[in-house]
């Protein structure tokens, strides 16, 4: 029976003999004050929204009941104790039901409790007696304190939310070994972990966002050898990253934004999985260690195929960038002013389609840079005032050979104007090619979009930036699919844009917003090591 948001409904007949009756959805009736009679073959209850003040102890004969789900229930007191006798319950749902103060006693099968929103204050040393709880969600019990170390006898939780939890400060030993998975403490007062984290074996994602007071992570964090996620954003007071004294295999993602933290050991190195780490608004951060490039791309016995995972890094402002590996994708790194900063950057383009040009071809990535800039590089071959510029090749650089075409790097300076929350900056570099005896190829050659956040839209705006775009795939694509065909294509025009895209949530559509304009735009060829004597292809037209 469905009778879901009928908001006028007021009282329902008795179920008791309906006994074929297994589900009913009073979910969203807020004028239903009395909790159902129904019969005890009755298997899921849904009651989320009534105004259900309390539930009776005649629960116990709701011997089949596999599923009470009383979400956002505020009038709701504490349960009865008869709850403990549903042995056939699995999953329990209290999810901002407010006016709950005491952690309910329920049966050992228990498979899923959600008491979020809750104003619970501490987790009894009895949570030992729910064996086969695999889901356990607290988040946003803003009142509760305390965590019982018997909570590591849970041997079947999988999933442990605490996020939101804002007075609890500790969290309990962990004094056994543990299958837990994912862990969320995003938004407590913790100062510490304690070292006994490392028994989390099994760890797999770690969320610490937003903990103010977190002053350090346990020595024994690198022991944590699952784990794949790291999130420390936000965490204010955390000035030192632990040494990892071991090779980290599979953490992959690492969230160091907003923290206090002034540099990174060069144990780094020992993330040997690392795809993405972010230093953005780490106001004290200016030096990447000097090995962890260095150390990217390099083979071993045990790791044969190297350490080149890491595709975006973002940070705020560095006083030096390091080398890049290849399988870089995204750099941000909105505060580097200093065009210093974007010269450096040439030799890494020049790793990526020159030497390493044939190893390049087997990704398919696409690389793009933002810094605070009203300038093209000096290093770039070709520069224009306004968005559109146009090349010419020499004959030669082709030489019969598709692996000679040339890579593109492209630079645009952009003047933003107004912003709307809703929309994301999109900037794209058109490619018009044409060959010797009149054909043409078209490429939306190169796209990146700058996914807005909630600094993003704050940071552009006051200042020019320039962005710095690579697309190897295209390029590739290019090479294998239509440079084979004979054609020489030697003149070349670009045309840059900025837009918006602005989301409409029915139909998820993207409807491109012209706000921005393009101030100036510049093209670097990159051609393969065997093609180094070639001349430098000339400028067609200059565009004012």
């Amino acid at each position: 029976m469905d009778l879901f948001n009928c908001t006028k409904l007021l009282e329902l007949p008795s179920l008791y003999k309906v006994t074929s009756l297994t589900s009913l959805d009073l979910g969203g009736c807020s004028n239903i004050f009395q909790f159902p009679e129904v019969s005890s073959n009755v298997r899921r209850l849904y009651l989320e929204g009534t105004s259900i003040e309390q539930v009776p102890s005649s629960m116990e004969f709701l011997s089949q009941l596999d599923t009470l789900s009383m979400d956002n229930c505020v009038m709701l007191k504490n349960f009865p104790t008869a709850i403990c006798n549903l042995e056939s319950l699995r999953y329990l749902s209290l999810n901002d039901c407010s006016s709950i103060i005491t952690f309910p006693e329920i049966s050992a099968n228990i498979k899923e409790l959600n008491l979020a929103g809750t104003a619970i204050e501490d987790v009894p040393s009895s949570i030992e007696c729910l064996p086969n709880l695999c889901i356990l969600n607290l988040a946003r019990c803003r009142r509760l304190k305390s965590v019982s170390t018997s909570i590591h006898k849970l041997k079947s939780l999988e999933i442990f939310i605490l996020e939101g939890c804002s007075r609890l400060e500790t969290f309990p030993e962990i004094l056994e070994t543990m299958n837990l998975g994912h862990l969320d403490l995003s938004r407590t007062a913790l100062k510490e972990l304690p070292s006994s984290i490392e028994n989390l074996n099994f760890l797999f994602e770690l969320r610490l966002n937003d903990c103010v007071n977190l002053v350090c992570l346990p020595d024994s964090f690198y022991k944590l050898k699952s784990l794949t996620v790291l999130l420390l954003g936000g965490c204010s007071r955390l000035k030192n990253f632990p040494e990892i004294l071991e090779t980290m295999e599979r953490l992959r993602t690492l969230d160091l934004s907003g923290t206090a933290l002034k540099e990174l050991p060069s144990s780094m190195e020992n993330l040997v999985g690392l795809e993405y780490l972010r230093l953005d608004y780490c106001e004290n951060f200016v030096c990447l260690p000097a090995n962890l490039f260095s150390a990217i791309g390099v083979a071993s016995s045990k790791h044969p195929n190297g350490l080149s995972s890491l595709r975006k890094l973002i940070f705020k402002r560095l006083e030096s960038l390091p080398e890049r590996p290849l399988s870089l994708e995204l750099l941000d790194a909105p505060d580097c002013t200093s065009l210093e900063d974007v010269s450096s950057m040439k030799k890494h383009f020049e790793k990526l389609l020159g030497n390493d040009y044939v190893q390049a071809f087997h990704r398919e990535t696409c690389f793009m840079a933002c810094v605070t800039g009203s300038e093209i590089a000096e290093w770039f071959d070709f520069k224009s005032i306004g968005s559109t510029i146009n090349i010419q090749f020499p004959l030669e650089w082709y030489n019969n050979s598709a692996k000679n075409f040339p890579g593109f790097v492209v630079s645009a300076v952009l003047s933003f104007q107004d912003y709307s929350d809703n929309m994301e900056i999109r900037i794209r570099c058109e490619c018009h090619l044409k060959s010797c005896n009149g054909d043409y190829l078209d490429l939306s050659y190169f796209a990146g979009i700058w996914r807005r956040g909630k600094h993003h839209e704050l940071r552009l705006f006051g200042s020019d930036h320039l962005f710095l775009l690579c697309d190897e795939y295209k390029i590739r694509w290019f090479v294998e699919t239509q440079a084979s065909n004979g054609c020489i294509y030697n003149e070349a025009s670009f045309k840059f844009n900025a837009e918006a895209c602005r989301g409409y949530p029915c139909t998820y559509s993207l409807k491109p917003v012209s706000l921005w304009e393009v101030k100036q735009c510049g093209v670097h060829p990159l051609f393969a090591k065997d093609a180094a004597e070639v001349p430098p292809p000339k400028r067609v037209k200059y565009d004012s």
